[in-house]
């Protein structure tokens, strides 16, 4: 031990004004990598991206990104973004992500691209039918409306509403 030291002062003994600390909150935004895949192919025209070799991460993992509209500043930067905006192909996904950023398609943020297997629509249906209790929710009605397209969650999630109105009914009874 040493004693010849002061004793830590305690933090909420404190009567003098909290000095602020400088800094910048940024949006968050998640993105599962399959949908940004698909995403990069439509903007610029690509046949097929892999997420995953581009970044050199495997399934399982999150990547980070910090997204600003600013070109990096080395040389031949420019030329790259001018590449991508052309429809070439790289794998300098930050760089894709900076281009995106610049020319208005996404905002600057952080972005956290997840590469675990997505969650079946009917798992993600039913968390929110048990948040809810009830089928008619709007969150439920929403849910199912923006999978209207998707056959099979269709005719699952309409067993799965069938039982719990059922359920609800004998209970009222």
């Amino acid at each position: 031990m040493h004693f010849h030291r002061e004793k830590p002062r305690s933090l909420t003994a404190q009567t003098s004004p909290k000095p602020t600390l400088p800094m910048t909150q940024l949006p968050i935004f998640r993105v599962h990598y399959q949908d940004l895949e698909d995403y990069l192919c439509r903007v610029f025209h690509w046949d097929s991206f892999d997420f995953l070799m581009a970044a050199g991460t495997a399934a399982g993992m999150s990547s980070e990104y910090n997204v600003s509209p600013t070109v990096p500043g080395s040389h031949d930067a420019p030329r790259r973004a001018d590449a991508i905006r052309g429809g070439r192909r790289t794998r300098e996904v930050p760089l894709i992500l900076t281009v995106l950023c610049a020319d208005g398609y996404i905002p600057a943020g952080r972005y956290i691209v997840d590469t675990r297997a997505k969650t079946a629509p009917i798992e993600q249906y039913k968390q929110i039918l048990r948040a809810t209790g009830n089928p008619e929710s709007e969150e439920c009605r929403a849910f199912r409306a923006a999978h209207k397209h998707d056959r099979q969650f269709v005719q699952l999630a309409a067993a799965i509403d069938a039982q719990v109105l059922q359920v609800l009914r004998e209970m009222r009874v």
